[in-house]
């Protein structure tokens, strides 16, 4: 019980958790032939601790959110932002076959997949912004358009994205515009 309470290795505290939910029910035999084993009762114990293994895995999973979510504004590139998300995703997919309510880590889940989706599309924006403020039309355009692949193509329905998307569809038709703007002026040589 001390393990399954106080141990900071997640795989420790279930390992040790199904352990003693395993020997609560054997000694819960006893209990109910009226023979003395444990005090407090297998059955108090059982009922203070079932359920426990979900609330260990979501409290990790959450805390470890938490952490990654502290970090990535302190992160300046957008790959090892994602990254560090991507940990946390995964672990979650990895614990929740560990799960006996396996739909309680979807929550969390879709959380972690709309922090990661919001961060590659502030990074592609971002480089188009930086790219138009330097005057290289071009390399903005091509982060628009990759901008405009990324909502297009993602597992978001376009109709909730409607508004970046004419956002990021007007952008590409100014700076197309400008571009041939600039063809018509320039002299022929």
């Amino acid at each position: 019980m001390k393990l399954v309470d106080e141990s900071k290795n997640l795989d420790i505290q279930i390992t040790r958790y199904d352990f003693l939910m395993e020997n609560l029910r054997a000694l819960f035999v006893y209990e109910k032939k009226g023979i003395p084993t444990i005090s407090p009762l297998p059955s108090f114990l059982h009922q203070q601790y079932v359920g426990k293994r979900d609330k260990l895995v979501l409290d990790y999973l959450a805390s470890a959110f938490e952490a990654a979510t502290n970090r990535v504004p302190l992160t300046t590139s957008v790959k090892s932002k994602i990254n560090q998300l991507n940990k946390i995703l995964l672990k979650a997919r990895d614990y929740k076959d560990k799960l006996v309510t396996r739909t309680s880590l979807d929550a969390l889940e879709q959380r972690i997949i709309e922090m990661i989706h919001k961060i590659q599309l502030e990074g592609y924006l971002n480089d188009a912004n930086k790219a138009e403020f330097k005057g290289q039309k071009k390399r903005a355009l091509d982060q628009y358009y990759e901008a405009l692949y990324f909502l297009k193509h993602d597992e978001i329905d376009d109709a909730l994205q409607a508004a970046h998307i004419s956002e990021i569809e007007a952008k590409i038709a100014e700076l197309k515009k400008e571009e041939v703007g600039r063809a018509v002026k320039a002299p022929k040589g």
